[in-house]
């Protein structure tokens, strides 16, 4: 990065001499020269120019660049993919969805399914289940059966 200075808008005012803090700028002939091997590129020059002469010019590097060497690529039939003129995209995604979309949404739904009936189980055993001898309605047939036992030998 250079900065430089237009010297057809340069009037020499010196103002860019007096911001400089490496005093790399002196007039010439009314004009602003900047020495370069002074210069720090601190820019404030730039700022200070009332009409714009003091510009930062890029230095470009030509590079030469080489051309890549073209390689020849052989596919084996089995790898060849078609083109997309004649490559059917529905059957393909129809293809990928049956077997490998479908089973695992299918054991999703499946194992969902299965928690949801075990929950339900577990709810009917709980409900019923208000003591030892199993449901409400069993226990009070036990305790029938015995107490008519009872009466019956007294008897």
């Amino acid at each position: 990065m250079t900065i430089t200075v237009k010297q057809e808008l340069c009037r020499g005012c010196g103002i860019c001499m007096q911001v400089c803090p490496n005093d790399a700028i002196y007039l010439e002939n009314r004009k602003a020269i900047i020495d370069q091997s002074k210069c720090s590129s601190c820019q404030l020059c730039i700022n200070a120019c009332p009409l714009g002469a003091i510009k930062i010019e890029e230095e470009i590097q030509l590079v030469s660049i080489e051309k890549p060497q073209v390689a020849e690529i052989v596919q084996s039939p089995a790898t060849v993919i078609p083109s997309s003129s004649k490559f059917n995209w529905s059957k393909a995604l129809l293809t990928f969805a049956s077997q490998q979309v479908l089973p695992r949404l299918l054991d999703i739904v499946g194992s969902a399914i299965d928690q949801k009936v075990n929950h339900q189980t577990q709810e009917r055993s709980y409900e019923g289940d208000n003591s030892v001898g199993g449901t409400r309605n069993g226990w009070r047939r036990q305790r029938r059966r015995h107490s008519a036992g009872r009466h019956s030998k007294r008897m």
